[in-house]
Protein backbone atom coordinates (compact mmCIF):
# COMPACT_ATOMS: atom_id res chain seq x y z
CA UNK A 1 0.00 0.00 0.00
CA UNK A 2 1.22 3.94 -0.41
CA UNK A 3 1.44 5.73 2.48
CA UNK A 4 1.48 9.32 1.09
CA UNK A 5 3.29 12.13 2.83
CA UNK A 6 0.10 13.27 4.59
CA UNK A 7 -0.52 9.84 5.87
CA UNK A 8 3.11 10.00 7.15
CA UNK A 9 2.41 13.56 8.78
CA UNK A 10 -1.01 12.03 10.79
CA UNK A 11 1.32 9.34 11.92
CA UNK A 12 3.78 11.52 13.06
CA UNK A 13 1.09 14.42 14.44
CA UNK A 14 0.13 11.81 16.83
CA UNK A 15 3.66 9.93 17.79
CA UNK A 16 4.72 13.65 18.52
CA UNK A 17 2.14 14.26 20.84
CA UNK A 18 3.41 11.36 22.98
CA UNK A 19 -0.81 10.53 24.09
CA UNK A 20 -0.39 6.59 23.60
CA UNK A 21 2.04 4.27 22.94
CA UNK A 22 2.16 4.08 18.76
CA UNK A 23 0.49 0.42 19.05
CA UNK A 24 -2.58 1.75 21.56
CA UNK A 25 -5.48 0.88 19.05
CA UNK A 26 -6.37 4.99 20.52
CA UNK A 27 -3.49 5.86 18.44
CA UNK A 28 -4.58 4.39 15.37
CA UNK A 29 -7.99 6.37 15.57
CA UNK A 30 -6.25 9.25 16.17
CA UNK A 31 -4.24 9.31 13.30
CA UNK A 32 -7.40 9.00 11.20
CA UNK A 33 -5.64 6.57 8.77
CA UNK A 34 -6.62 3.55 8.06
CA UNK A 35 -5.42 0.10 10.26
CA UNK A 36 -3.54 -0.62 7.09
CA UNK A 37 -1.62 2.19 6.24
CA UNK A 38 -0.92 3.00 10.18
CA UNK A 39 0.57 -0.64 10.65
CA UNK A 40 3.10 0.07 6.82
CA UNK A 41 4.16 3.30 8.32
CA UNK A 42 5.27 1.53 11.31
CA UNK A 43 6.88 -1.09 9.64
CA UNK A 44 8.78 1.29 7.78
CA UNK A 45 9.03 4.41 9.31
CA UNK A 46 12.99 4.52 8.88
CA UNK A 47 12.72 4.43 5.24
CA UNK A 48 9.28 6.51 5.17
CA UNK A 49 11.14 9.22 7.29
CA UNK A 50 13.87 9.33 5.66
CA UNK A 51 11.77 9.76 2.49
CA UNK A 52 9.40 12.41 3.54
CA UNK A 53 12.14 14.07 6.19
CA UNK A 54 15.60 13.15 4.77
CA UNK A 55 18.24 11.65 6.32
CA UNK A 56 19.10 12.63 9.57
CA UNK A 57 22.84 13.88 10.57
CA UNK A 58 23.63 11.19 13.15
CA UNK A 59 26.75 13.25 14.22
CA UNK A 60 24.36 16.15 15.46
CA UNK A 61 22.84 13.56 18.08
CA UNK A 62 24.03 14.42 21.63
CA UNK A 63 24.16 11.08 22.82
CA UNK A 64 27.17 10.98 20.38
CA UNK A 65 28.84 14.25 21.57
CA UNK A 66 31.88 14.03 23.48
Amino acid sequence: MKVTKDDFDAFEDVRTSGAWNMFDPRAIEASGLDRKVYLDIMSEYSELKEKYYGKVDESASISNRA
